[in-house]
């Protein structure tokens, strides 16, 4: 599941994507070429950085609430593809509080609608 090689996720790729003290979050690799990128995101990339992701939110697919962030290699693995490892990050209670955990499943039904994939069920 994780160590997966990022620099071969093209952008559209759905992916859980991990931030330090977060929990994995649902997200999509982005094109780095974009203009639709801010200055600001460029500006964050990082010599071990191996693909940018643009997170969904739990507010729905507008870009209200999403944010970009650059990931290395151990901080992404593929969303819908191994059941199983959705359910693990899915169901994992890494979050402090119930909120995120609320976010966390809130993007992923956001994700697994724009990737055209059945969710795992609540």
């Amino acid at each position: 599941m994780l160590n997966e090689d990022a620099t071969q996720y093209v952008p559209g790729t759905l992916v859980w994507a991990k931030m330090a003290s977060y929990p994995w979050f649902p997200a999509e690799i982005f094109d780095s070429q974009s203009s639709d990128i801010p200055k600001d995101v460029h500006e964050d990339k990082h010599k071990d950085s191996v693909a940018l992701v643009y997170f969904f939110s739990a507010q729905g697919s507008s870009a209200a609430g999403r944010s970009w962030k650059w990931v290395t290699a151990q901080q992404v693995c593929r969303l819908g593809v191994n059941k199983e490892d959705d359910k693990v990050l899915y169901r994992a209670k890494l979050a402090r509080s119930a909120g995120m955990v609320k976010n966390v499943r809130a993007a992923y039904v956001e994700a697994c609608r724009s990737g055209g994939i059945e969710p795992l069920a609540p």
